[in-house]
């Protein structure tokens, strides 16, 4: 009678090992990670509102000849807000000229013209491809997730907040690399933090340095950075240093500069992040300069240099170079003269 053996698994068995191991994997990071699940869709939804959007934008622009998009120093913002300026919401002031621009509850998602996008799509001749205006699916000034828009062409953007879309910010052709963009003119909003709470700074690493040399600096961190954000030291008395080099990664992380520490004074200094908009964050004493470390102290002479064994409360001068006020001296075998006596 024969027997056979298997000495291990075919193809086809290892490619449905394979599939099931991946499905068994994605099941795992939705169960695991129902925050990131949940902030995936709302990022998908915030990809496909803006494209919604442009594309009517797109529609008008072709069927209403000189149709009006809005003022061009207005930032449109898709949370309501009873007064015009958005006066309610709390958020980081724009850089000048810019104003901010709010729609009632009642009308923000009118696509009438009299929503949240100052434009009538309704004048489309073959009618609005939307019904009402999409607005982002948190909507709240305090985590910075809204839409906004401003008119000349036009300019559309929303921040992201998973892991997966990540990639989208910088994909998008945009030049501010902390937000979603969409539009005609992807230069024309000014950046906008990502945070009604404003600029603030909680650590610089390393937070101490020499001033007669150039201190790298690896990591800021706080919240509301925007790209392009300077970085800096101050000190009451003293000329500010300005950091160089710096790169915003994000709304809570400046990575790579340095300070030119040559000359300044020593003691502790505030860190201060200044945005393109002129907000401001500072993490107050927060870096020290120090002075360098001077050369070691050198020992010549010691006066009396020997005296007798068993001698006490012995006076020396210790003669030499470089000591410093206060110095300790240790006295070891090496050195010392024993007189037998």
């Amino acid at each position: 009678m024969r027997t056979s053996e298997r000495g291990g698994f075919t193809l086809i068995e290892l490619l449905i090992a394979t599939g099931l191991v991946a499905i068994l994997s994605a099941a795992l990071v939705l169960i695991v990670n129902p925050a990131e699940l949940l902030r995936q869709t709302r990022d998908s939804t915030r990809l496909a509102d803006l494209n919604s959007i442009d594309k009517a934008l797109k529609l008008y622009e072709l069927d209403i000849l000189g149709g009006s998009f809005g003022t061009s120093s207005v930032v449109y913002v898709s949370i309501p807000d009873s007064d015009p300026s958005c006066a309610n919401l709390g958020l980081a002031p724009p850089p000048p000229p810019y104003v901010y621009g709010c729609a009632p509850t009642s009308t923000h998602r009118n696509v009438t013209g009299n929503g949240w996008i100052p434009v009538d799509l309704t004048q489309i001749s073959a009618g609005s491809p939307l019904s009402v205006l999409p607005v982002d699916p948190t909507n709240d000034p305090a985590s910075g997730l809204y839409y906004t828009y401003i008119a000349g062409s036009w300019e559309l953007n929303a921040a992201l907040e998973s892991q997966k879309y990540q990639g989208e910010l910088s994909g998008d052709n945009g030049t501010d690399l902390l937000l979603y963009e969409v539009g005609s003119d992807l230069a024309l909003a000014p950046p906008r933090s990502t945070s009604s709470a404003g600029v603030s700074v909680s650590s610089i690493n390393p937070s101490s340095g020499v001033n007669n040399t150039s201190t790298n600096i690896s990591t800021v961190t706080g919240q509301g950075f925007l790209s392009g954000a300077t970085v800096k030291l101050t000190k009451t008395g003293q000329s500010d240093v300005t950091g160089s080099g710096f790169t915003v990664s994000n709304a809570t992380t400046i990575n790579g500069g340095s300070f030119n520490l040559n000359g300044a004074a020593t003691g502790t200094w505030n860190v201060r992040v200044i945005n393109t908009d002129n907000t401001s964050g500072t993490l107050s004493n927060g870096f020290t300069v120090n002075a360098p470390a001077g050369p070691p102290p050198t020992v010549s002479s010691t006066n009396p240099s020997s005296r007798g064994q068993g001698a006490t409360s012995v006076n020396i001068a210790v003669n030499g170079s470089n000591f410093t006020n206060p110095a300790t001296t240790t006295v070891s075998g090496t050195g010392v003269t024993v007189n037998n006596t």
